[in-house]
């Protein structure tokens, strides 16, 4: 897992001055990509999240927020998320 943080602009919204990148490499990339999709239409609040597939072994995850403790919480969220993901793929995949 790669990952960068800082304190930028999201070039769709001025409101967003903090946001975070990650890049993680999993064996279950389009899994991931689906369930943290359908988590992303969350909209309005402090915190905004970007899901991308960025190859067939990588993820990456972007998260805006408007000030440091807005995108904590919002971290906190989307890392979980993440993580629970990976780890029932991997319950899937024992169960075969």
């Amino acid at each position: 897992m790669k990952h960068k943080s800082g304190n930028g602009r999201d070039n769709n919204s001025d409101i967003y001055c903090c946001e975070s990148h990650f890049c993680f490499e999993t064996p279950y990339t389009s899994f991931i990509y689906a369930s943290l999709l359908s988590e992303e239409d969350v909209t309005g609040g402090r915190s905004h999240a970007v899901c991308q597939i960025r190859s067939p072994t990588h993820v990456e995850l972007f998260v805006y927020a408007v000030d440091a403790r807005a995108l904590r919480a919002a971290l906190n969220t989307w890392l979980r998320l993440f993580s629970v993901a990976t780890e029932m793929c991997a319950l899937s995949e024992d169960q075969r």
